[in-house]
């Protein structure tokens, strides 16, 4: 029985037809086909990009470089950590600035307590410098260096409770 829309026509079975037969093409020729402009591949660093056409072969052997600086960062140790409730309402330095050195800020979360009736905007931001982040809920990982001596103040509207860990490293 041939399966039919609301209309009553068989558009709905020959779609069904139309992906069968490209799924079976797909599974007799085991790829899909190349597309004909070129194809640049990531290649390790020791080594030089494979520009041009590539095989099967080729593309399975790519790898992804794991130990770009922005991964190195984000997933490599070295990192120190702020983690604490803050429920003060205005401006809380969470980490002071040490001497000589920046602070390099890499991720940073704030969630409010599950028994706050009212928002609390919070705002995470350089003590003398931009603002990294500005909301009520969010985790989020971005590089964000400040000045020279410069810490980090998160901003409550109100004075609920909110969990606050910031990850970073000085440079």
């Amino acid at each position: 029985m041939a399966l039919r829309n609301v209309f009553g026509d068989l558009a709905l079975d020959a779609t069904l037809r139309a992906v069968r037969d490209l799924l079976t093409a797909i599974r007799d020729r085991a790829a899909f086909p190349l597309p004909p402009e070129q194809v640049t591949a990531l290649a390790p660093p020791a080594t030089q990009p494979v520009s041009g056409p590539l095989t099967n072969a080729q593309l399975r052997a790519v790898r992804l470089p794991t130990e770009d600086s922005a991964n190195a960062l984000r997933f490599g140790g070295g990192k120190q950590a702020f983690a604490q409730v803050i429920s003060v309402a205005g401006d809380t330095l969470v980490i002071p600035a040490a001497a000589g050195t920046r602070i390099q800020v890499l991720w940073v979360a704030f969630v409010p307590s599950s028994d706050n009736a009212a928002a609390n905007l919070v705002t995470v931001r350089f003590a003398a410098g931009p603002t990294m982040y500005v909301g009520y809920a969010m985790a989020h990982w971005e590089s964000f260096v400040g000045s020279t001596q410069q810490g980090v103040v998160v901003s409550l509207q109100t004075g609920d409770p909110v969990a606050v860990t910031i990850h970073y490293t000085l440079i």
